[in-house]
C-alpha cells in the first residue's frame, strides 16, 4: 500500500488525480502523516532559517500537523463534507510531504539569511519560490476539490492557510 499511496501523492501533486482519488482509510491517513512529519523533520532539523527559537524541531512538526488538521477539519465543517475529512487531511498530508521532499535539498543549499533586507535573490531562491507556489497550487487543487469550491478559492484557502501556519509557528515558536 505505501508504494501505490506514493505514486498516488506524485500523481497528486501533478494535479492528475484529486483528494477523492485516495483511500479513505486511517492505515493511508498514518502513512501521510508519518511521512509528512519525516520530511518536514528533515528540513527543521538541518536548515538554518536564521532565527533561533530553542524549540526542537519535533515540537514545530507536530504544530504544523496540528494546524494542516485543524484547518481541514474547520472547513469540511463549514462546507458540511465531514466524509470527506480523511482522504482530504491524507491527500494534504500527501502534497506537502513530497513536494517538501523536492525543496529539501534546495532549502540546504540555500545559504541562511542572515538580515532582511539584505538578501541577494539568485536562481535558487527563484527555485525555491517556484517550489513554494508548486506547493500552494497542489493544494490549493486539493481544497477546490474537497470543498467543492472554484479554483481560486482553493488557492486562496492554502495562501490563508500558509500564512496563518507561518504566525502561529512563529509566535508559539
Amino acid at each position: 500500500m505505501p508504494l501505490s499511496l506514493l505514486r498516488q501523492f506524485f500523481f497528486l501533486i501533478l494535479f492528475r488525480i484529486g483528494p477523492q482519488d485516495l483511500p479513505a482509510s486511517h492505515a493511508a491517513l498514518y502513512v501521510a502523516a508519518g511521512l509528512y512529519a519525516l520530511v518536514s523533520f528533515l528540513i527543521v532539523s538541518s536548515v538554518d532559517v536564521g532565527i533561533e527559537t530553542g524549540a526542537h524541531p519535533l515540537t514545530e512538526v507536530l504544530i504544523e500537523l496540528g494546524l494542516l488538521t485543524a484547518f481541514i477539519a474547520l472547513w469540511v465543517w463549514i462546507r458540511e463534507v465531514p466524509n470527506r475529512f480523511t482522504q482530504t487531511v491524507t491527500a494534504a498530508f500527501g502534497v506537502n510531504a513530497m513536494i517538501n521532499l523536492v525543496a529539501w535539498p534546495l532549502l540546504v543549499a540555500s545559504p541562511p539569511v542572515e538580515e532582511v533586507g539584505s538578501v541577494q535573490a539568485g536562481p535558487l531562491e527563484f527555485l525555491i519560490l517556484a517550489v513554494m507556489m508548486w506547493n500552494l497550487m497542489a493544494l490549493g487543487h486539493v481544497f477546490r476539490h474537497a470543498f467543492n469550491v472554484p479554483l481560486p478559492i482553493g488557492f486562496l484557502l492554502a495562501f490563508v492557510y500558509f500564512v496563518l501556519a507561518g504566525f502561529v509557528v512563529t509566535f508559539l515558536l
